[in-house]
Protein backbone atom coordinates (compact mmCIF):
# COMPACT_ATOMS: atom_id res chain seq x y z
CA UNK A 1 0.00 0.00 0.00
CA UNK A 2 2.59 2.34 1.34
CA UNK A 3 4.82 1.08 -1.49
CA UNK A 4 2.74 1.83 -4.34
CA UNK A 5 2.17 5.50 -2.38
CA UNK A 6 5.68 6.36 -2.50
CA UNK A 7 6.52 5.13 -5.99
CA UNK A 8 4.00 7.14 -7.12
CA UNK A 9 4.71 10.54 -5.08
CA UNK A 10 8.43 10.04 -6.54
CA UNK A 11 7.18 9.56 -10.23
CA UNK A 12 4.78 12.64 -10.28
CA UNK A 13 7.59 14.51 -8.67
CA UNK A 14 10.81 13.38 -10.63
CA UNK A 15 9.28 11.69 -13.96
CA UNK A 16 10.74 8.48 -13.12
CA UNK A 17 10.91 5.42 -11.38
CA UNK A 18 13.98 4.86 -9.10
CA UNK A 19 15.19 1.50 -7.99
CA UNK A 20 16.79 3.44 -4.64
CA UNK A 21 12.85 4.87 -3.97
CA UNK A 22 11.39 1.07 -4.38
CA UNK A 23 13.82 -0.11 -2.24
CA UNK A 24 13.08 1.93 0.84
CA UNK A 25 9.77 1.42 0.40
CA UNK A 26 9.54 -2.25 0.56
CA UNK A 27 9.70 -1.84 4.60
CA UNK A 28 6.87 0.33 4.76
CA UNK A 29 4.74 -1.86 2.59
CA UNK A 30 5.74 -4.85 4.72
CA UNK A 31 5.07 -2.85 8.06
CA UNK A 32 1.34 -1.15 7.17
CA UNK A 33 0.39 -4.85 5.94
CA UNK A 34 0.75 -5.80 8.97
CA UNK A 35 -0.95 -3.23 10.82
CA UNK A 36 -3.80 -3.84 7.88
CA UNK A 37 -3.60 -7.87 9.29
CA UNK A 38 -3.69 -7.52 12.95
CA UNK A 39 -6.35 -5.48 12.58
CA UNK A 40 -8.28 -8.22 11.26
CA UNK A 41 -8.64 -10.48 14.45
CA UNK A 42 -11.47 -8.39 16.26
CA UNK A 43 -13.68 -8.73 12.94
CA UNK A 44 -12.37 -12.61 12.16
CA UNK A 45 -15.99 -13.97 13.54
CA UNK A 46 -18.64 -11.35 11.68
CA UNK A 47 -15.85 -11.54 8.38
CA UNK A 48 -16.86 -15.37 8.78
CA UNK A 49 -20.52 -15.18 9.60
CA UNK A 50 -20.82 -12.73 6.72
CA UNK A 51 -19.10 -14.80 4.48
CA UNK A 52 -16.65 -12.77 4.07
CA UNK A 53 -13.30 -14.68 3.20
CA UNK A 54 -10.60 -12.73 3.35
CA UNK A 55 -7.47 -14.20 4.10
CA UNK A 56 -7.22 -14.93 7.76
CA UNK A 57 -10.99 -16.09 7.50
CA UNK A 58 -9.38 -18.54 4.97
CA UNK A 59 -6.48 -19.82 7.27
CA UNK A 60 -7.44 -19.27 10.82
CA UNK A 61 -5.98 -17.22 13.75
CA UNK A 62 -3.50 -19.44 14.68
CA UNK A 63 -1.93 -19.53 11.04
CA UNK A 64 -2.75 -15.83 10.83
CA UNK A 65 -0.01 -15.09 13.94
CA UNK A 66 2.56 -16.73 11.68
CA UNK A 67 2.02 -14.09 8.56
CA UNK A 68 2.07 -11.45 11.10
CA UNK A 69 5.47 -12.72 12.07
CA UNK A 70 6.81 -13.20 8.75
CA UNK A 71 5.74 -9.59 7.54
CA UNK A 72 7.68 -8.31 10.52
CA UNK A 73 10.66 -10.61 9.24
CA UNK A 74 10.56 -9.53 5.63
CA UNK A 75 10.45 -6.09 7.13
CA UNK A 76 13.40 -6.07 9.21
CA UNK A 77 15.25 -8.31 6.30
CA UNK A 78 14.50 -5.65 3.99
CA UNK A 79 16.56 -3.05 6.20
CA UNK A 80 19.54 -5.62 5.91
CA UNK A 81 19.18 -5.41 2.03
CA UNK A 82 19.06 -1.66 2.01
CA UNK A 83 21.91 -1.16 4.32
CA UNK A 84 24.25 -3.51 2.39
CA UNK A 85 23.08 -1.54 -0.96
CA UNK A 86 23.26 1.75 0.44
CA UNK A 87 26.23 1.11 2.59
CA UNK A 88 24.67 3.28 5.36
CA UNK A 89 24.18 1.67 8.61
CA UNK A 90 21.97 4.20 9.64
CA UNK A 91 19.37 2.03 8.07
CA UNK A 92 19.62 -0.65 10.90
CA UNK A 93 18.38 2.05 13.70
CA UNK A 94 14.76 0.25 12.61
CA UNK A 95 16.25 -2.64 14.65
CA UNK A 96 15.29 -1.10 18.11
CA UNK A 97 11.54 -1.96 17.45
CA UNK A 98 12.32 -5.62 17.20
CA UNK A 99 11.98 -6.02 20.82
CA UNK A 100 8.57 -4.63 20.81
CA UNK A 101 7.82 -6.68 17.51
CA UNK A 102 8.56 -10.00 18.95
CA UNK A 103 6.29 -9.22 22.52
CA UNK A 104 3.29 -7.88 19.68
CA UNK A 105 4.36 -11.66 18.11
CA UNK A 106 4.59 -13.37 21.62
CA UNK A 107 0.88 -11.75 22.31
CA UNK A 108 -0.72 -12.31 19.29
CA UNK A 109 0.32 -16.45 19.74
CA UNK A 110 -1.13 -16.30 23.17
CA UNK A 111 -4.16 -14.07 22.78
CA UNK A 112 -5.17 -14.88 19.24
CA UNK A 113 -8.45 -15.55 20.28
CA UNK A 114 -9.10 -12.84 23.02
CA UNK A 115 -9.67 -9.32 21.40
CA UNK A 116 -8.86 -7.46 24.60
CA UNK A 117 -6.05 -8.96 25.21
CA UNK A 118 -4.91 -8.57 21.58
CA UNK A 119 -5.24 -5.21 21.17
CA UNK A 120 -1.86 -4.44 22.92
CA UNK A 121 -0.42 -6.14 19.72
CA UNK A 122 -2.54 -4.05 17.83
CA UNK A 123 -1.21 -0.83 19.21
CA UNK A 124 2.03 -2.31 18.83
CA UNK A 125 2.12 -3.05 15.43
CA UNK A 126 0.89 1.03 14.61
CA UNK A 127 3.39 2.01 17.05
CA UNK A 128 6.53 0.10 15.33
CA UNK A 129 5.38 1.65 12.03
CA UNK A 130 5.23 5.15 13.24
CA UNK A 131 8.54 4.76 15.02
CA UNK A 132 9.88 2.73 11.89
CA UNK A 133 9.09 5.71 9.67
CA UNK A 134 10.56 8.03 11.76
CA UNK A 135 13.72 6.22 11.96
CA UNK A 136 14.23 5.96 8.11
CA UNK A 137 14.08 9.57 7.71
CA UNK A 138 16.77 9.80 9.95
CA UNK A 139 18.78 7.29 8.01
CA UNK A 140 17.52 9.60 4.80
CA UNK A 141 18.08 13.25 6.00
CA UNK A 142 21.76 12.34 7.78
CA UNK A 143 23.14 10.19 5.01
CA UNK A 144 21.56 11.59 2.05
CA UNK A 145 22.55 9.51 -0.52
CA UNK A 146 19.96 7.87 -2.47
CA UNK A 147 19.34 9.26 -5.78
CA UNK A 148 17.43 11.97 -6.48
CA UNK A 149 15.72 11.56 -2.95
CA UNK A 150 17.64 13.95 -1.16
CA UNK A 151 16.50 16.97 -3.68
CA UNK A 152 13.16 15.85 -3.71
CA UNK A 153 12.28 15.93 -0.28
CA UNK A 154 14.88 18.67 0.97
CA UNK A 155 15.43 21.16 -1.70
Amino acid sequence: MDLLIVMRMYLVMTHHISMDVLLISLPIGFLITNVLWINQYPDYEADLKGHKYNLLVRIGKQKGVIVYAALYGAAYLSFVVITVITKNLLWLLSFLTIPLAVHSVNIARKYYDSIPQLVKANANTVKIYQNTRIMMVLALVTKGNMVGFWKVYVF
